[in-house]
């Protein structure tokens, strides 16, 4: 015995080799490795009673006219597997399950993409306070005009040293050597006399 997987069915060893050569997935049911999710669609399927119920709908097929082959009859079992699964000559979807409304499948609400948490605001400005009033500016420099010195007055003339004073930088004394004669020779004539001593001091004689 095996089990046809295309279509949940039973059929003997000769239908199983027949199916395989359809390119229908078969399985040995002693020899084999079932999973859990095998054995499930398996028994949800509704097995040989349902698969007869639609590829073999009673509107459609006869048993008379189109019995069912001998498990003898290779060739004959070949024809009818084409017939009812490759041409789908007898099929038909049963009245109750055309009937059955679909169940709507209530879309699971998209669960919201967490956001990253906002990074904090620093705020550089903070210790400033916008309303307080303005600092008082440093007073001024005084700007001085360097051109007014050009423009002062001459400074006043020290006072000439009348009287007994000696001005050593005043006009010559009047005891001065006097110039010699416009026609004097150095190399012929005598030297002029010198002049009386200036006493400095003022102690004469």
């Amino acid at each position: 015995m095996a089990v046809c997987l295309d279509f949940h069915t039973f059929v003997c060893t000769t239908c199983s080799g027949v199916h395989r050569e359809f390119q229908h997935k078969c399985k040995g049911i002693s020899m084999s490795k079932w999973s859990p999710e095998e054995v499930e669609d398996l028994e949800k399927s509704g097995g040989n009673t349902r698969d007869a119920a639609m590829y073999l709908a009673p509107s459609k097929w006869d048993s008379n006219s189109n019995p069912k082959p001998e498990s003898g009859q290779r060739d004959k079992i070949k024809r009818f597997i084409e017939q009812k699964y490759v041409d789908k000559r007898w099929f038909e979807i049963p009245k109750k399950e055309a009937e059955k409304p679909k169940e709507d499948k209530k879309p699971e609400s998209a669960k919201p993409t967490p956001t990253a948490a906002a990074a904090p605001v620093v705020d550089l400005m903070g210790k400033m306070d916008i309303n307080a009033p303005p600092a008082k500016a440093a007073p001024a420099a005084p700007v001085v005009d360097l051109m007014d010195a050009f423009n002062a007055p001459p400074p006043a003339a020290a006072p000439s040293n009348g009287g007994g004073g000696n001005d050593w930088f005043s006009a010559p004394s009047a005891n001065a050597a006097p110039a010699p004669p416009a026609n004097w020779d150095p190399f012929t004539s005598s030297a002029p006399a010198p002049a009386p001593a200036n006493d400095l001091l003022g102690g004469g004689g």
